[in-house]
């Protein structure tokens, strides 16, 4: 099944399996700060539970990960990387039978500085959950490249989403949690409706050949206003990029300096291929004009001088 096939995929890759309870407290339901209006906000009480601290069905995987990284940290584990994968309960709407659907939640945390030669000096980032993340998407044959992304600088959070509908959520935990939970170090994590996603599991793997002519490659340095989400940008330059685009790659974000208010200087390395033979320079300027005067007509983007 995925989940199995996810869980065998994350452990190859040095993660360890959680196994957590079902049940959940108020109080980290009420730590995770969900909208008033979010289902998971109010959870379906258990009319006759264990301890108190256990008298609701939890919405989320991420307080009972928590729960275990906070643990860890305890006892004296800084370097950590597991998975949970289990069954979350949403109150139905007006009050009906509850959706169940079956969730995967990676998270990542290791903390800044190090203490040893060669350890990494940084905690961990945004990029480290978001490559795990692609990583098992193209393992598990589910094309997230198709999925709707965005990310919110300021709260350190990101979504895919396919028509609206939330598929993964995940980001940095906020300082209401890290206080909740006692954690100095950050937490990134990543939580996927695993149900959802397998809809979109592709059935069979697909393989190109290696290359035979090389790459042409050319940076731009592209001026954004406020407001311009860069997932726009990247389906923009795909499409006029067209098939001799192979892939584009953000290598610097720059704000400040001689760059108007509220803009944004972002580098982009753009990878042009052609399975026909060697493109010469006049074939890639060609389509890197298209390029730009596409993402100037569309959001008023200008490359930086």
């Amino acid at each position: 099944t995925l989940i199995e096939d996810c869980a065998n995929h994350l452990c190859a890759r040095g993660h360890t399996e959680l196994v957590g309870s079902a049940f959940v407290d108020t109080g980290k339901l009420a730590a995770m700060g969900f909208a008033a209006d979010d289902r998971r906000a109010g959870p379906i009480e258990i009319l006759n539970p264990l301890t108190s601290l256990h008298g609701n069905l939890r919405t989320t995987l991420l307080p009972g990960v928590l729960d275990a990284i906070r643990r860890n940290i305890d006892y004296g584990t800084r370097e950590i990387q597991v998975f949970e994968a289990g069954t979350v309960f949403i109150p139905g709407e007006g009050g009906g039978l509850p959706d169940e659907p079956l969730h995967l939640l990676v998270a990542q945390s290791r903390p800044g500085g190090t203490g040893f030669w060669n350890n990494s000096n940084d905690s961990t980032q945004l990029y480290d959950i978001k490559r795990e993340i692609e990583v098992l998407g193209v393992a598990m044959r589910i094309p997230l490249s198709g999925l709707e992304y965005r990310f919110a600088a300021e709260s350190g959070r990101f979504q895919y989403t396919q028509r609206g509908r939330q598929l993964i959520e995940g980001g940095v935990i906020s300082a209401r949690m890290a206080d909740h939970w006692d954690l100095e170090q950050p937490v990134w994590y990543a939580e996927l409706n695993q149900t959802a996603l397998s809809e979109l599991r592709e059935a069979r793997q697909g393989f190109k050949p290696l290359p035979e002519y090389p790459p042409s490659r050319r940076d731009l340095s592209l001026v954004t206003p406020a407001g311009v989400a860069f997932g726009d940008l990247e389906k923009a330059l795909a499409r006029s990029g067209g098939r001799l685009l192979e892939s584009s790659q953000v290598f610097d974000v720059y704000q400040g300096g001689s760059l108007p208010e509220g803009h944004t200087a972002i580098g982009v390395r753009l990878t042009f291929r052609s399975h026909e033979g060697t493109l010469t320079d006049a074939d890639v300027d060609t389509v890197v004009d298209k390029i730009v005067r596409k993402l100037e007509s569309e959001f008023s983007v200008r490359l930086r001088s």
